[in-house]
């Protein structure tokens, strides 16, 4: 298994969605939360688990095919 560090302004950046999710509906936050977490554990289980992603080759890139996720 791989270890994922997550550096501070990614800390600070799921913080920031949460609270914006959270304002709408903490139930919804939550869930993110989760799937965030669960998405992490996988990637850590399977590094070479989800599709490349053109606009990243880390492990964002990653979290964000396993999520369903689009970059804006």
């Amino acid at each position: 298994m791989v270890q994922i560090d997550w550096s501070k302004e990614s800390e600070e950046d799921l913080d920031d969605i949460l609270s914006y999710l959270s304002k709408s509906s903490s139930q919804y936050a939550n869930s993110f939360f989760e799937r965030v977490h669960e998405a992490i554990e996988y990637i850590k289980q399977f590094p070479k688990i989800g599709r490349k992603v053109p606009e990243s080759n880390s492990v964002i890139g990653k979290l964000f095919s396993i999520l369903d996720l689009k970059y804006i």
